[in-house]
């Protein structure tokens, strides 16, 4: 009986997300900005200025570009939205900007605060997380409104707990099998990581099972629940906080 104790002790202790109980400040977030409702580019400007507009959050995605600028741009390569060959991380920011890529200053700049925002880190080498890490928390420490961090990363989520405990942070999951490598998503849904991430929220693939005791633990430990990406009224669930939305106008 003391064995199992001990082992459930043990399991609570690493995935156990943050004590800390932060909020969200919207319940609706536009999933690389308010892009696909009014026919601009996702992660633009533009559709950046649509969702202040509509006065929903916003989430983004950022990287590095080759001369180490942070740009906004979810994919790692120009080829679906650009049908250009080539990583971004192979151009310089003045080189992207003939894409309508922006830095994340900029974005930081037409936003000032108006809406709150989910950052998502992309994942990068092992090599350069710390160098993305220290550049993003550096440009969002200067900036005055709110906002969040997340990443499919864990590696990342645990740079900002360690040297920004400040900062809301969140832990991107997907279906195991959607993983590069389905061992890799196995391990990364069992959350026996968090006990050097300890994310103060967890953000769900629309997918994802719910049926993972570490979830539930997650909420017992009043971890907060994102849920993406939602495309219909229909597929926002009340045991969610938050829904990174496309496709539909959120109603409040």
């Amino acid at each position: 009986m003391r064995w199992l104790l001990l082992v459930v002790v043990i399991y609570l202790f690493l995935v156990a997300p943050s004590l800390q109980k932060r909020r969200f400040k919207q319940t609706h977030y536009a999933h690389r900005g308010f892009y696909a409702e009014e026919g601009f580019k996702e992660n633009t400007l533009p559709a950046f200025a649509a969702a202040i507009k509509k006065g929903v959050g916003i989430e983004l995605d950022v990287q590095f570009s080759k001369d180490k600028r942070v740009v906004v741009h979810h994919d790692d390569d120009l080829k679906r939205l650009e049908k250009v060959d080539g990583l971004v991380c192979d151009f310089s920011y003045e080189e992207l900007q003939a894409y309508q890529i922006p830095l994340l200053t900029e974005v930081l700049d037409l936003v000032d605060g108006q809406v709150p925002l989910i950052v998502e880190l992309k994942s990068t080498s092992f090599q350069q997380v710390p160098k993305l890490c220290q550049s993003v928390y550096a440009i969002l420490n200067k900036y005055q409104g709110t906002y969040c961090i997340e990443s499919f990363n864990p590696l990342i989520v645990a740079w900002f707990k360690r040297h920004a405990p400040e900062v809301m942070r969140g832990q991107l999951i997907q279906p195991a099998k959607e993983y590069p490598n389905v061992a890799l998503g196995i391990f990364l849904n069992s959350f026996l990581y968090q006990f050097m991430t300890r994310p103060h929220f967890i953000a769900l693939e629309l997918k994802t099972t719910h049926f993972n005791p570490a979830l539930w633990i997650a909420r017992l430990f009043g971890a907060r629940f994102a849920l993406w990406t939602v495309r219909s009224p229909e597929e926002e669930h009340k045991d969610v906080d938050v829904y990174i939305f496309e496709k539909y106008t959120p109603k409040n």
